[in-house]
């Protein structure tokens, strides 16, 4: 049975006689030009094609930002951009674009469109006739010295959108791709500089692949969203990648945009810290955090290596210059370390709402303690051994011995929670309780094991964030320089809040600005 055509016969037959070209037609009745051609086909009408897409490059709007940089920037300070992706030959999410109109309303922020090829990649794709008022890009932009947009042209369906790129970044600075899938990851810089970011975008269009094993996977991989990017001067800039669901609801620092124009301000189920490390935190990232806690009130605080393990490092074991080095720092004995984050911990259950929870994820720092007793490395070294002693009991008799050593200096039971090696805690459909540096059998974690055990996942660990499918890591809150890390490093300082709809965000800290 055929279907009924989108415009009839008659019609058709007036607007062909008036001359209109297919490509005007289409235009008018919101429809791809294939469909009016069909039509006219099956009609036995001719009118004249077109020999451009909708949307010509006269036509398109490109933002006025030259590749010179800084000096452009100048003259327009301030820009707030969201940009995202579209396919061609594919129809938008029309609650995803009418909340993101939403956000850049409400927020003074432009709207950019990349577009990208449609799932059959030929070269008379077409945009759909409703983005053809929306600005696009048709070049690579640079937004600040900084930070830059590239058309890349992208494959839709391609499984890992920034296969190959990260060359283009470490010559062009931190860099937005357009692309239907949302991935990000940080390029190494010498030891102690901020690295350099690339990111995708996510699609404001509907999914639209081949129906074979690419276009299956590609069709799970689909995200909505885009990067929202604040170009601060003509060097800072704030970056956030934004997600929206299908009905359209977004969430960015805790507003909650929905499709109904509603916006309401919601604390987030979960907040997950870059890796702790009491004892090298820098304190830029802790007043930033705490700032963060304050403002907006996670429920939950999940806190990787806590636990830094300086004291009694096996990594030190056997160096006693290093040992020497430690000693004169006065950071060396177990005992002091234990009250510094004895007293750290109370500061979080003074300073975070009365009702957070207070998480604890066990991970490699805080094996360190647990392998110092093992191993009974105290028995040579004098300073720490009659506090070794006492934890001892406590590991003989199977308890979590770092529990037990801070809960000598002050009483959190009420508010703290530690999660051991093998225990998990799933919050929305993401696992919060493992560290990140296991992996099958006790290997080497990696994002393909940790995703194929659990889909969706936030770590800590490697001390670099990053997204990848359900994959997603947090940096570190530790200074970017340490004794143990060396040459290059992509170390970034971020956290990631759960919002209540399930989706997370990561917020990166970057010289004490985080929006």
């Amino acid at each position: 049975m055929s279907r009924k055509p989108i415009v009839d016969k008659p019609t058709l037959e007036k607007l062909a006689a008036e001359g209109i070209t297919q490509h005007e037609i289409a235009r008018r009745f919101n429809v791809f030009q294939g469909t009016i051609s069909a039509s006219m086909r099956r009609y036995g009408i001719k009118a004249r094609a077109v020999g451009r897409p909708y949307i010509s490059r006269e036509e398109k709007i490109v933002i006025p930002i030259s590749n010179e940089g800084r000096d452009s920037i100048k003259e327009n300070p301030f820009k707030k951009y969201l940009i995202t992706s579209i396919q061609k030959e594919t129809i938008p999410n029309k609650d995803v674009l009418k909340v993101f109109e939403q956000y850049c309303s409400a927020n003074d922020v432009e709207l950019i469109l990349i577009v990208l090829k449609a799932k059959h990649t030929n070269d008379d794709d077409q945009i759909h006739p409703f983005f053809r008022d929306y600005k696009m890009l048709d070049r690579d932009v640079k937004l600040n010295d900084n930070i830059m947009v590239k058309n890349a042209n992208i494959l839709p369906q391609q499984i890992i959108p920034l296969t190959g790129l990260n060359r283009f970044v470490s010559r062009d600075g931190s860099t937005i791709v357009g692309a239907t899938k949302q991935q990000m990851s940080n390029i190494g810089t010498p030891v102690g500089q901020y690295p350099k970011m690339v990111m995708t975008t996510g699609a404001l269009t509907v999914p639209n692949y081949k129906d074979n094993r690419v276009g299956k996977i590609a069709l799970q991989d689909h995200v909505y969203g885009g990067v929202f990017v604040d170009v601060k001067d003509g060097i800072t800039y704030v970056s956030r990648i934004i997600r929206s669901l299908k009905n359209g609801s977004l969430t960015d620092m805790c507003d909650q945009y929905t499709a109904d124009g509603k916006v309401i301000t919601v604390r987030p189920e979960a907040m997950i810290l870059g890796d702790w490390h009491v004892g090298d935190t820098d304190t830029v990232v802790r007043e930033k955090t705490f700032e963060l806690i304050k403002t907006y009130k996670p429920k939950r605080i999940f806190l990787h290596d806590f636990f830094n393990g300086h004291s009694i490092t096996h990594h030190e074991s056997n160096k006693p210059l290093d040992r020497a080095i430690t000693y004169k720092d006065q950071t060396l004995t177990l005992e002091k370390e234990l009250m510094q984050c004895s007293e750290e911990l109370k500061f979080f259950i003074d300073n975070t709402p009365e009702d957070c929870e207070i998480n604890i994820v066990k991970g490699n720092h805080d094996e360190f303690l647990d392998r110092y007793l093992k191993e009974m490395r105290f028995k040579d070294d004098p300073n720490n051994i009659e506090i070794a002693l006492e934890l001892s009991l406590a590991y003989i008799r199977e308890q979590n011995v770092l529990e037990q050593g801070l809960q000598k200096y002050n009483d959190f039971r009420k508010k703290v929670k530690f999660i051991e090696r093998n225990q998990t805690y799933k919050l929305l459909g993401w696992e919060l309780g493992m560290h990140g540096d296991l992996g099958l059998n006790g290997a080497r974690a990696s994002e393909k094991s940790s995703e194929d055990a659990f889909r969706a996942i936030i770590k800590g660990h490697t001390h670099n964030s990053k997204i990848f499918r359900g994959v997603v890591g947090v940096g570190t809150s530790t200074k970017l320089e340490l004794k143990y890390n060396r040459g290059l490093s992509n170390w970034t300082h971020a956290h990631s809040f759960v919002y209540p709809n399930g989706t997370q965000q990561l917020i990166h800290i970057i010289n004490g600005v985080y929006e």
